[in-house]
């Protein structure tokens, strides 16, 4: 198989894709801030590193996921001072709306979703070290990280020129900061704080980011991902704390999704030109948007509409008439996805999701005329059925039809262990058939180091 290559933000550049642990990948990618139910940049973001994830794990990785929730913000307080509801309840609210909409997209959990209210002590020991170190100050009960110290601020973003040459950055002495590209990595708040070394605050935005990654990861790992948006200032400011602390670059590769827009606009929720998740899938099924957001390559900007999705439905809908169509096909010994793949090549290469696709639909297409007619060859529904594989394990596109029968958790632990027992006395096309079975009733398997985990589908009943 040909190596992964994949287009890093940091050298601007693809690049073969390797690790620090041999087939073991860490990726953290920065999560949500719930102060109100997620739009659909939040979508595309997250749908893009599940597909990233699968594909990786295809590729034979153990991906150990981490996506934080920052959940105390100056968004969270100002939501809580308008509506009266405790900080805590209104991000606890908003996530939970989050987690539903990425069920209906058939996002898989992150291992770990890290709140910073559950960080603080390993904050305040972070920027304590910044502080020994000198690359931040204390004015006032807050905490700055001191851009000029940090050789080299701005490469991450291609600011570099303009950080280390501004002519402005000197502020009047009335203003806390000494220079005004410093950031503030603590922040004073007597009301909504916690106790610290400089009195009672909250961390800024950015620390949260490198401490937790750093607590969970380590002080370098393998992908830290997010939307293009959030180059600079956040990863920019990520990369020179952690940099600042350990000396080292926190994540090897950067990987950045393109941004949302509706009628050639940025989605933003300030000026109302945006949908809200879980509004959409109320219009639209998850496993379509998930293909239609897969349908522009990932680093592009991707312009939404209605009407553009319903222009892939049609797609959508032969996809799923093929696999009831191959469900009742008997295809002999179990079909696996080959390295030499043409849809896997296109992932090779960048990640390319639309040219996947588009293999994928050169071998489907033509294969349902001839199931209808009965002159279908076992090795085009064996070519068909690789390709569903590919669509279904490795894109994340769910085709089992709504109001699938659910299986009781005890069955499901039983027919797990089963498997088990069949796989450690080697017989893989049993083992492989309950996988299967169990997929057909919309629970995911997944083997990890200290077992068989499972996650149910997200169905209409």
């Amino acid at each position: 198989m040909k190596k992964f290559l994949i287009y890093n933000s940091r050298t601007r550049s693809k690049e073969a894709f390797d690790t620090l642990n041999p087939r073991k990948a860490g990726m953290y990618v920065c999560g949500i801030t719930p102060y109100s139910d997620s739009h659909l940049g939040h979508g595309r973001c997250y749908v893009v590193f599940d597909t990233l994830r699968r594909f990786l794990e295809y590729l034979g990785y153990e991906v150990r996921y981490i996506q934080n929730v920052t959940d105390i913000d100056d968004k969270i307080i100002n939501k809580s001072i308008e509506t009266g509801e405790a900080p805590g309840e209104i991000s606890r609210k908003n996530f939970e709306l989050f987690i539903e909409s990425m069920e209906k997209l058939n996002v898989l959990p992150a291992d770990i979703y890290p709140k910073v209210t559950d960080h603080i002590p390993d904050i305040i020991e972070f920027v304590k070290g910044l502080i020994e170190k000198e690359f931040a100050y204390e004015k006032e009960g807050s905490v700055y990280f001191r851009v000029s110290s940090l050789q080299g601020y701005g490469r991450l973003s291609g600011r570099e020129a303009a950080a280390e040459n501004d002519t402005v950055s000197r502020v009047s002495l009335e203003n806390e900061k000494s220079d005004s590209r410093d950031f503030a990595v603590w922040k004073k708040d007597e009301e909504y704080g916690w106790e610290s070394p400089w009195g009672k605050g909250r961390p800024g935005w950015h620390i949260e980011c490198s401490a937790m990654s750093r607590k969970l990861l380590g002080d370098e790992f393998d992908i830290h991902g997010g939307g293009l948006d959030l180059i600079f200032p956040h990863h920019e400011n990520e990369v020179a704390q952690s940099r600042a602390l350990t000396g080292k670059e926190p994540a090897r590769f950067w990987i950045h999704n393109g941004m949302v827009t509706l009628k050639g606009d940025k989605m933003s929720k300030s000026t109302g030109n945006f949908f809200l998740l879980n509004e959409l899938l109320s219009k639209i099924e998850g496993p379509l948007l998930r293909l239609f957001l897969l349908s522009t390559g990932y680093r592009q900007v991707l312009d939404f509409s209605i009407e553009k999705t319903e222009e892939v439905r049609n797609s959508f809908l032969k996809l799923k008439e093929l696999k009831k169509e191959l469900d009742g096909a008997a295809v002999g010994a179990e079909i696996v996805i080959s390295p030499e793949n043409p849809a896997v090549a296109a992932l090779l290469d960048d990640f390319n999701t639309p040219r996947a696709l588009g293999e994928v639909f050169k071998v489907v297409m033509p294969l349902l005329e001839k199931m209808y007619s009965g002159s279908a060859k076992e090795d085009e529904i064996r070519a068909a059925g690789e390709m569903l594989r590919v669509t279904e394990d490795i894109l994340g596109i769910s085709l089992t039809e709504p109001g699938v029968s659910r299986v009781s958790d005890d069955n499901i632990e039983k027919l797990i262990a089963e498997r088990n027992l069949h796989r450690r006395e080697r017989r893989f096309a049993e083992a492989d058939a309950i996988r299967e079975e169990l997929s057909s009733t919309g629970v995911i398997l997944k083997d990890t180091p200290s077992g068989t985990k499972w996650v149910r589908e997200r169905v209409n009943e």
